[in-house]
């Protein structure tokens, strides 16, 4: 997972700024991280997960609005006017690819894997473009199609723990942690 985070890295930074080299600084700064470095030694579900909301927040880009006429100077090169770069054309196969990648991160680390999703849609709520995406079928079917993966799980396994599996996923790994509760009841 730590090395998909990298070569994303790598990927959607060619992406945003094409040329040489361009796209290899931001991964060799993420391995001079020594948190990143020991998290992936360690095999802790911590990179994973960034690995997928990483995955989640590309993969949602390249399904994304694109500027009406960028007009580009150059190929992959974005006007100054335009909020992202020239992209080919909107990719919405790529939001259904996102609830994927979204559905697999749930599982790994429960709720907090839709953060993404939720900036997502703040950003898109911000312009006229982003506002059109909210409306079209494959932005949603992403979002159900995150649910239908990780909510069988979630449902098996409240079935057979009942509330103790309600409290120890809710309570003390969701509101427990970010709170500061040791334990916590729901």
């Amino acid at each position: 997972a730590g090395r998909g985070g990298l070569l994303l890295v790598m990927l959607w930074c060619r992406a945003v700024a094409p040329g040489r080299g361009r796209a290899a600084w931001p991964a060799l700064l993420l391995l001079g991280n020594p948190h990143f470095l020991t998290f992936c030694a360690r095999g802790q579900m911590d990179v994973p997960m960034a690995f997928f909301a990483l995955l989640t927040l590309y993969l949602l880009w390249r399904g994304g609005p694109r500027p009406s006429d960028p007009r580009p100077d150059r190929l992959g090169e974005a006007t100054p006017f335009s909020a992202a770069p020239a992209h080919p054309r909107r990719q919405p196969i790529a939001y259904l690819l996102a609830g994927v990648a979204t559905g697999l991160a749930v599982l790994l680390k429960g709720p907090l894997a839709f953060v993404p999703w939720v900036a997502y849609g703040g950003w898109l709520l911000l312009g006229r473009e982003g506002r059109k995406a909210l409306r079209t079928h494959s932005f949603w079917l992403g979002l159900a199609l995150a649910l239908l993966v990780a909510v069988p799980w979630h449902v098996m396994q409240l079935v057979g723990y009942g509330r103790d599996y309600w409290d120890c996923y809710f309570g003390n790994q969701l509101f427990g942690r970010a709170l500061g509760f040791g334990t916590f009841k729901l």
